[in-house]
């Protein structure tokens, strides 16, 4: 029985991504990748404890007879994508419990594991159901991702929150220092969600599986979640725990507010990251001051340097000195995406707001002052 690859390059982007979700403990059945061939179609899954990513095909390959085997996914994805210039069949040996490679006059031979004790996936098929655009749902993730948080000593605060009012998903992710947010339109009305928390993992995973594609549906049961697209499906356990209300955070009254040009911001914050190398805090102190021309200086000091900038700003509306983490700033400035931004200030210890200057912007974020 054997597989010939017609297309290596597709072959190797769709190995990827299930070795990507395959476990990384060598002696776990789930550290292999099972690859499923009939005709031209071919089917290739991936998974861990927490994770299950099945990717089909119809275009890339041809068996001539149907055709299974489980390999170790590391070591059958580093061999295949360093394989030698020329036509790619794969052969599968059931005498021998073994795969050979063979390009041209080359062979390269890998034992198979034991297909039959590798999971069946519990793949959903009932539970609250959204459809939406898979490339809008990649991106909001993307935008929200940085503000997770790396400390698992509060596991709910690795993930992004998703909850919904029937007509968006609303993505947040917070590390208790900043927070992020964004919206994202459903295809069609659904019912409200609350309290669904996607572990970090599986963001990484569905920021790139999704990034192309226009329509998928979601389905949300107990602590698990499956997407489902025309090629693909990804299935995931759920964080447990619930999750902070954020609705307490968000200032609604402000002292000062300014629109920034977003660019010329992240590239002082820069600068200032640069100068505050030496500290293991990077704060700098940001002073928007009412002068002829408004303008915000920023200054920075540490044990071997200090330095100044000043901007010019568009717009400013009362003044304030407060003193914020340059990298938590910057890091917000880079979700967004327009060219200026409106950044609001509540008092010198509150949360500092930050968002698109749109009067329908769906997307914000918050960063605490430090003291």
């Amino acid at each position: 029985m054997s597989i010939k690859i017609n297309h290596l390059k597709g072959f190797l982007q769709v190995l990827e991504r299930a070795k990507a979700v395959a476990s990384d403990k060598n002696d776990d059945i789930k550290s292999g990748v099972l690859i499923q061939a009939k005709g031209t179609s071919l089917s290739i899954r991936g998974m861990d404890e927490n994770i299950s990513l099945e990717i089909q095909s119809n275009e890339l390959t041809g068996a001539t007879k149907e055709t299974s085997f489980l390999v170790p996914a590391s070591f059958f994805q580093e061999l295949m994508k360093n394989l030698p210039k020329g036509d790619v069949k794969l052969v599968k040996k059931e005498s021998k419990n073994e795969v050979n490679i063979v390009v041209g006059k080359s062979q390269f031979n890998i034992a198979t594991m034991n297909g039959e004790d590798y999971p069946v996936v519990d793949v959903l098929q009932e539970g609250n159901s959204f459809k939406i655009d898979g490339t809008l749902f990649s991106e909001g993730l993307s935008a929200v991702k940085h503000a997770t948080s790396e400390n698992e000593t509060r596991p709910i605060l690795t993930g992004v929150h998703i909850v919904s009012n029937g007509q968006y998903l609303t993505l947040i992710a917070t590390d208790s220092h900043r927070l992020a947010a964004k919206a994202v339109p459903l295809l069609q009305e659904a019912t409200e969600l609350k309290n669904t928390v996607l572990p970090k993992k599986s963001i990484d995973e569905l920021i790139q599986i999704l990034s192309n594609v226009k329509e998928c549906e979601m389905i949300i049961h107990e602590n698990r979640m499956t997407i489902k697209t025309d090629n693909l499906t990804f299935t995931t356990r759920l964080l447990e725990g619930s999750y902070p209300d954020i609705t307490k955070l968000i200032p609604n009254d402000f002292e000062c507010q300014s629109k920034v040009n977003r660019e010329e911001l992240i590239r002082a914050c820069d600068r200032a990251k640069i100068s505050l190398k030496p500290d293991k805090k990077k704060v700098a102190k940001f002073h928007f001051k009412n002068s002829e021309l408004p303008a915000l200086d920023l200054i920075f000091t540490t044990s071997i340097s200090s330095g100044k900038e000043e901007l010019f700003l568009a717009d400013l509306e009362g003044e304030i000195t407060i003193n914020l983490d340059v990298v938590y700033l910057k890091d917000s400035l880079q979700s967004l995406t327009t060219r200026d931004v409106l950044i609001q200030f509540a008092g010198v210890m509150k949360p500092v707001l930050i968002k698109p200057v749109s009067e329908d912007a769906a997307q914000f974020a918050l960063v605490l002052p430090v003291r």
